[in-house]
């Protein structure tokens, strides 16, 4: 009973040092908490949208859901293959904004005047842990070192899909300008 005690003691204590570490973020504190619950948005603990928006279709219940998510899946649909055209992304010119897709989420914005580096996952798994969420086809296409200067990074949420925390290590050194929510900014 000892052992079992003990080991589920570890379990749990190594769940809050993982779920606690750096990739996970911080809760905001000082100025930034300040800002966030005088927002008009922020209510009831989170923010919340303006307009009422539904998670799940009506007339759909969770329990359908899961059976059709597990269970029903379109056999017809093959997974799509998009190829990768690898370009100079420093020397790319356009006399109009030009935007590269980096495969999901991840999307460069160049213009004469500014490189925007939308959700940047660039490299590594869409989570926390290795061996699991293994990145988008496409989204290993172009290292950190291959991008121009990033005059701002906009990131619009906080899913390991759309942030990646060492993508964002990598470049908070380089980067002008991070535009990101209020919750956001305590990473």
């Amino acid at each position: 009973m000892f052992i079992v005690g003990s080991l589920l003691i570890v379990i749990v204590a190594a769940f809050f040092i993982f779920i606690n570490s750096a990739p996970f973020g911080r809760n905001p504190t000082g100025e930034r908490l300040s800002k966030i619950l005088r927002s008009p948005n922020y209510q009831n603990g989170a923010f919340q949208n303006p307009e009422p928006t539904d998670i799940i279709l009506k007339d759909v219940s969770y329990p359908k859901m899961m059976v059709d998510f597990f269970f029903n899946k379109p056999k017809s649909l093959k997974p799509l293959q998009v190829p990768t055209v690898h370009t100079d992304l420093k020397k790319l010119d356009s006399p109009v904004p030009a935007i590269v897709w980096f495969g999901h989420s991840s999307y460069l914005i160049k213009t004469r005047t500014a490189n925007i580096l939308v959700d940047p996952v660039l490299k590594g798994n869409v989570s926390p842990v290795s061996f699991f969420g293994k990145p988008f086809p496409g989204a290993d296409a172009y290292p950190i070192e291959d991008l121009p200067s990033i005059d701002i990074v906009l990131l619009t949420h906080d899913h390991y899909d759309h942030l990646h925390y060492q993508s964002i290590q990598k470049l908070s050194s380089s980067v002008k300008y991070f535009v990101l929510h209020l919750e956001l900014a305590s990473i």
